[in-house]
């Protein structure tokens, strides 16, 4: 029987009442590492890994000494130190005078398999934070708009003459902008604000850009080290993203200095192999351009590394901290194709690696990753064009209209694409423009333009939204419309806007 039981391919390992190993096959020695000779005698407690509860060999052995099967799985440790995840399934054997004489286990290594699992469990826990995190953006973006516009409104009629007012003002201000870029940040990782297509750029000169403006905003105690190559390859990204990428993770190795340190930027062209990209189910073998942020703080404590890229998990202070820093620099990453490791020891420092596919840079695209410059100038004072506002919600409606009337414009405010659109249809000779939300109930923004654009083709319409894609864009693009806001906006980008749109001519 032990014959046959050698040329199965499952690891077979068999045991005496008490535990004690008496024979194992050649699948036993490839899978845990042991030879047979090292493991004979021994008892199978050498396999442990540490991370198991007790209860479940406190299970274990109930069930076997009653003489039943047993099936579980287990984190096991190889001879080499490595952990894998087992599959195991333990019969008693009993002897001719009915008591059990040995026990059999079956193997089966199921690492791949759990490391599978535990990346699709993952990805649809992200799935549903996305989704939270979308609608909760969108929110947001509309309880921020009303307070921005209000703002730029209040500043304008108080004047210079109520210094502390404006004082006071300047604050709402900066605090409502602040929200405004927590919201964008939701949304860049729930994937639902896709930023304009990405292109190949130089990313030395983001990292060159990133320490200019650590070295003025930083604290003086933190030396900043960049040892960024002239020759490094170029990477296809967003520069908006990549920015987002290098500022959250220098600002968390800031803040993971309190009373000062070094922190040192690092890049180079890797080529990595099979065997480095497999932990990363997304990432191919292929050439790279390695980012790295390290730091010498604190360090990250082993029982919550394995957190630290969970959306709204912090380890900083109440309002310190988001919790969406990491999960959206991983966010960033893994769509563009790379991956992000960490390496971090308490009381020395962290580094986080960022690795993004190497693509091939064309002296054209490097010049184009510099700044294309500020949008023309137009005139922000209206004569009285009369400006259809469209959105679903009563606040932002409301300040809008308030903004516009301020500046010598009439305005039609309608709840809903199909409001909108009968108002338009009675009143096609006089309005002027169209200012439209695009995530409304009902007739949405795009269907609202594109019955527009059937009902008066050369109607001008400014799309507004909090959570708008590249493919939205191009949809919108095709239909005429060039003018893009983000909510929330400020009084004086949707007045320049505005201008700017009835200035073109007919």
């Amino acid at each position: 029987m032990l014959a046959a039981f050698g040329t199965i391919a499952n690891a077979i390992m068999i045991t005496d009442p008490s535990g004690t190993i008496r024979w194992v096959n050649r699948a036993f020695s490839e899978l845990t590492g042991y030879a047979a000779a090292a493991v004979v005698g021994q008892t199978p407690r050498l396999l442990k890994s540490g991370r198991q509860s007790p209860a479940l060999y406190r299970d274990l052995w109930a069930t076997i000494l009653s003489g039943r099967v047993w099936r579980g799985a287990s984190i096991n440790r190889r001879c080499d130190g490595r952990l894998y995840y087992c599959e195991q399934t333990i019969t008693p054997l009993c002897g001719p005078d009915g008591r059990i004489a040995q026990f059999v286990s079956v193997m089966n290594d199921i690492t791949e398999r759990k490391r599978m699992e535990e990346q699709n469990l993952h990805m649809q826990r992200q799935q549903i934070i996305g989704t939270l995190a979308s609608g909760v953006a969108h929110d947001l973006n509309n309880i921020l708009a009303p307070i921005m516009m209000s703002v730029g409104i209040l500043k304008e009629r108080l004047g210079s003459a109520h210094e502390h007012d404006q004082g006071l003002l300047a604050l709402i201000e900066s605090c409502a902008q602040r929200g405004g870029d927590i919201t964008r940040q939701l949304l860049v990782f729930s994937h639902a604000a896709e930023e304009d297509d990405a292109r190949p750029i130089q990313p030395r000169r983001m990292v060159e850009e990133t320490v200019r403006l650590m070295e003025a905003t930083f604290p003086r105690n933190i030396e900043i080290v960049n040892l960024t190559p002239d020759d490094l390859g170029g990477v296809t990204i967003h520069v908006t993203q990549l920015h987002q990428v290098l500022m959250n993770l220098c600002v968390n190795a800031r803040d993971a200095m309190p009373a000062g340190g070094r922190l040192t930027l690092n890049a180079r062209n890797v080529t990595l192999d099979e065997k480095q990209t497999w932990p990363h189910v997304h990432a191919k073998p292929g050439v790279y351009v390695m980012l790295s942020v390290a730091d010498t703080g604190c360090g990250i404590p082993p029982e919550v590394i394995g957190r630290i890229f969970d959306p709204f998990f912090t380890t900083k202070d109440v309002g310190k901290g988001t919790g969406l820093g990491l999960s959206t620099v991983q966010g960033i990453v893994t769509h563009c194709g790379g991956f992000l490791t960490v390496d971090s020891e308490l009381g020395r420092g962290s580094t986080f690696a960022v690795h993004l596919p190497a693509t091939p840079l064309e002296a054209e695209a490097e010049a184009s990753a510099e700044p294309s410059g500020v949008l023309p100038p137009a005139c922000t004072d209206g004569h009285g064009e009369l400006i259809l506002v469209v959105d679903d919600e009563p606040t932002v409606r409301a300040a809008t209209s308030l903004l516009l009337e301020r500046s010598a414009y009439r305005v039609l405010t309608a709840a809903d694409g199909d409001e909108a659109l009968d108002l338009f249809v009675k009143r096609r000779g006089e309005v002027r423009l169209v200012l439209t939300d695009l995530l409304m109930p009902g007739m949405a923004g795009v269907a609202l333009v594109r019955a527009l654009r059937d009902t008066a083709a050369g109607v001008r319409v400014i799309a507004m939204n909090g959570n708008l894609g590249a493919a939205q864009r191009t949809e919108l693009a095709a239909l005429g419309v060039t003018e893009f806001l983000q909510k929330p906006c400020a009084r004086s980008t949707l007045l320049q806007a505005v201008g700017r749109q009835l200035s073109v001519p007919k």
